[in-house]
């Protein structure tokens, strides 16, 4: 991680050559010690220049059994120590953006968020309506606005099932209406998608009931299971109604785990 992060910065270095990682690093000293050590004598007290550092895909070291906690107590450290310094010393570290996908919860078993009250949490919005017909035109789809209702009735503005569904319609000329149809199906365009959410479910006895009481139209009570749904984005859970997120969603679960 420490070298990964010099190397995004060492352009910014100017004449400046960073010590040998190699020999800085000592076993007797903890790892996050003397990453932050490292990056803070050698890499950014270096750049005068505004900066901004992007980590991403942290959600890769959940399960992680020698890596998650080390690594994200190592983030709030930043947050806390180095990010919060308000005295009269320069500004050494940089602006942290920290992305990371919420999936995998239920997997872990994760009751919360994995880096809470570091920072402000932003969570990044599904395509809208415009967008849509934005990127169907970007497909070379000349799509009225009904048409993009059809599409996002189905899969809402999941960017990653948005795309995959213009990619069939453009490119393989499949219809909105043969689309629907084969969606749900073990070869259907979506059908590495299901699998995952599908195994995910599967795994987990508890998450299966309470999905399979959201199906029904039915009150789940697990408040647990709920948060991991959501987080998992099978379901929206808002003041109002609990319900699956969406028509593919509640087609695709309906056949493999209701019948």
């Amino acid at each position: 991680f420490t070298y990964s992060v010099v190397k995004e910065f060492e352009d910014k270095l100017k004449d400046y050559t960073p010590p040998n990682l190699q020999d800085y690093w000592i076993e007797d000293i903890a790892p996050g010690t003397l990453c932050t050590d490292y990056l803070k004598d050698h890499i950014f007290s270096k750049i005068d220049a505004s900066k901004t550092l992007l980590i991403d895909g942290v959600d890769a070291v959940l399960g992680q059994e020698k890596t998650q906690n080390p690594f994200l107590n190592l983030l709030r450290t930043w947050n806390e120590k180095e990010m919060k310094n308000v005295g009269q010393e320069k500004i050494v570290w940089p602006r942290i953006a920290i992305a990371y996908s919420t999936e995998p919860y239920p997997e872990f078993g994760i009751k919360g968020s994995i880096l809470q009250n570091v920072g402000i949490e932003v969570e990044l919005e599904e395509f809208s309506r415009d967008e849509v017909k934005i990127l169907a035109t970007k497909y070379g789809l000349n799509w009225s606005l009904d048409e993009v209702d059809v599409l996002m009735n189905f899969i809402g503005g999941h960017p990653t099932l948005v795309n995959q569904a213009l990619y069939k319609v453009s490119q393989e000329g499949m219809s909105l209406s043969k689309l629907k149809i084969e969606s749900a199906t073990l070869k259907g365009p979506f059908r590495h998608h299901l699998l995952h959410k599908l195994e995910l479910i599967q795994k987990n006895e508890n998450l299966l009931k309470c999905l399979q009481s959201i199906l029904k139209g039915e009150e789940c009570e697990d408040e647990f299971s709920k948060f991991q749904l959501e987080k998992a984005g099978l379901i929206s859970n808002n003041s109002e109604k609990v319900q699956v997120k969406f028509e593919l969603y509640q087609k695709y679960f309906e056949a493999h785990i209701l019948n």
